[in-house]
């Protein structure tokens, strides 16, 4: 099972690092370098942030691909557990459903 989680961590590696720097690229180009160097200097951190410009918008292709990858590393782990019995086997969960219905319905 290691073995598995891993050759999914080196599928999915590309796909995120290629998602984060898209998401870095667009913060990058928005934002004014000299006003927030500036405001680092000064220690103004609020003004930094500020000048970042900093919206959601710019985080969705890393969410969209971290998403993908806990929902596919999910599956990946439920794939590798043993299956279970079923308890009540060829419909007797639904027989029993119904005649408790009935019982309390007759009742």
């Amino acid at each position: 099972m290691a073995h598995d989680i891993l050759k999914l961590l080196d599928q999915l590696e590309p796909s995120v690092r290629k998602a984060f720097l898209a998401s870095i690229q667009d913060i990058r180009s928005e934002a004014q370098m000299a006003v927030i160097v500036g405001a680092l200097e000064r220690g103004d951190i609020p003004a930094a942030l500020t000048a970042l410009n900093l919206r959601p918008e710019f985080f969705a292709p890393l969410d969209d691909v971290l998403r993908a990858a806990y929902m596919q590393g999910g599956a990946e782990a439920l794939a590798g557990l043993p299956r279970l019995p079923d308890p009540f086997p060829e419909g007797a969960w639904l027989r029993a459903l119904m005649a408790a219905i009935r019982a309390r319905n007759s009742g």
